[in-house]
């Protein structure tokens, strides 16, 4: 009996000794803290009973009695995350600095630390990281959410993050930055040039390679004038647009804006064409920009690949011009291929020749206007300067404003010509057959003679 009363004696001095001595559980005083929650986060380390040491990682170390403990230093995430803090201090989103306005502390993007998520890098959480940003650029998100890439069913589908960064966010003014102007087609590419992709549109890698050869991509990469169109210019920043929105810049009818944007002069000439004209009136047959020079592999004019290389624009303009469907449903004059391929111009435009009137040459590029136009490069009135950008003025050529340019018989430029172009027909025609007859008969007479 003294010795069962002297074990639980024992038991009980040993009971009271580790009691004494216990730390209480954070969670016993912070019941503000959800500890299923955090044991799942990113600090919490998924063990309970690792609980304390997980909150002293952050808190520091410090004595806990029955009256409570003093207030621990103030949490530094650098103590862990060097990496991120150093990209950090040098970005837009530096941390705040104590004295001074401004600045963004680590949980004002991430929230609240004791519910903090694993992984960022995982595609369900990818498209998470645009909440953070929301908080404060809700202006930006709503334009996103309205683009492509917010209406986009993609995983993968680019997030802030993904052009902006993450912890190193720079000013759009900043050369460093992912947006600064000389960057921004190389940040699209990242995404859209990516072989592995395969839930961008049909062609994409291929228009992103293309405008990486083109004049702007060439402007841009080469001599790095800000000038020069970037995707954005064209496609937008937050709001990502599609050819296929009608409010979209890249729109048909809304493609000669886009370019003024850029090319004021020209889209004025343009406006005031008779293409420009037609497409006013909601006429899709007629040509915009993009037709002529593409949309992502623009190239100069001087480019023996471009469409308005000089031997080129006979060939781009009968795109349209040589288009049966397309002449009859706009009532269009005909046979302007045949027309041009019969003259002197356009045999020797075929052979090569760069220095040759082409359909630009008299019609202009970007100005044209019907011939009855006294603005109209190819008015009577305006021939002869139009001839002598070619033919000098003293130059017996200059004639050649008298008669027609695009005839379809000889009859249209004078009697003489067709009654010559009717006798050549008869002595061809003639000629044949003369010879056609001579070879039968003496075939006819070669069989006669073996039979014999």
């Amino acid at each position: 009996m003294v010795r069962l009363f002297n074990a639980a004696l024992l038991l009980s001095f040993l009971c009271f000794a580790f009691s004494a001595n216990a730390q209480p559980n954070c969670i016993d005083c912070h019941d503000d803290i959800k500890e299923e929650a955090f044991l799942k986060s990113a600090h919490g380390g998924g063990d309970a009973d690792n609980l304390d040491k997980a909150c002293r990682a952050c808190h520091g170390n410090f004595e806990v009695d029955d009256d409570g403990h003093e207030a621990p230093d103030a949490v530094n995430c650098g103590a862990c995350h060097q990496d991120s803090i150093k990209l950090l201090q040098g970005s837009i989103h530096h941390p705040p600095v104590k004295g001074q306005s401004g600045g963004v502390a680590c949980l004002d993007c991430h929230g609240n630390a004791h519910e903090l998520k694993k992984s960022l890098g995982d595609p369900k959480d990818h498209l998470a990281t645009n909440a953070m940003c929301a908080q404060c650029h809700d202006d930006a998100m709503d334009e996103y959410l309205a683009g492509r890439h917010g209406k986009s069913k993609s995983p993968t589908v680019a997030a802030c993050i993904d052009c902006h960064g993450s912890h190193d966010i720079l000013d759009d003014a900043d050369p460093r930055s992912r947006v600064f102007r000389l960057n921004q087609s190389e940040t699209c590419a990242a995404c859209h040039m990516d072989e592995q992709r395969t839930d961008l549109p049909v062609g994409s890698q291929k228009k992103v390679a293309d405008y990486f050869m083109s004049v702007h991509g060439l402007a841009v990469s080469k001599s790095g004038l800000l000038v020069s169109a970037t995707c954005v210019d064209c496609h937008g920043s937050h709001h990502v647009f599609g050819p296929d929105d009608e409010d979209s810049p890249l729109a048909r009818v809304n493609i000669p804006a886009l370019c003024g944007k850029c090319h004021a002069g020209v889209e004025k000439l343009y406006r005031e064409s008779v293409h420009g004209a037609i497409l006013e009136k909601g006429n899709d047959d007629v040509p915009v920009c993009t037709d002529c020079h593409e949309s992502h592999a623009i190239r100069s004019k001087w480019d023996p690949k471009s469409g308005s290389y000089a031997t080129n624009v006979p060939e781009l303009c009968l795109n349209c011009h040589a288009d049966q469907a397309m002449i009859v449903r706009n009532g269009m004059t005909e046979m302007r291929a045949e027309t041009y391929n019969r003259s002197y111009h356009g045999a020797a435009s075929r052979l090569g020749d760069k220095t040759v009137a082409n359909c630009t040459s008299c019609h202009e590029a970007h100005d044209i206007r019907r011939s009855d136009d006294p603005k109209a490069a190819t008015h009577a009135a305006n021939l002869h300067e139009t001839c002598a950008k070619c033919h000098k003025s003293d130059d017996p050529s200059s004639w050649m404003t008298i008669g027609k340019i695009h005839q379809s018989t000889a009859q249209e430029s004078h009697w003489v010509t067709g009654l010559v172009q009717n006798i050549y027909w008869v002595l061809i025609a003639g000629s044949l057959s003369f010879f056609v007859g001579f070879i039968i008969l003496d075939i006819r007479r070669t069989i006669r003679s073996r039979s014999k």
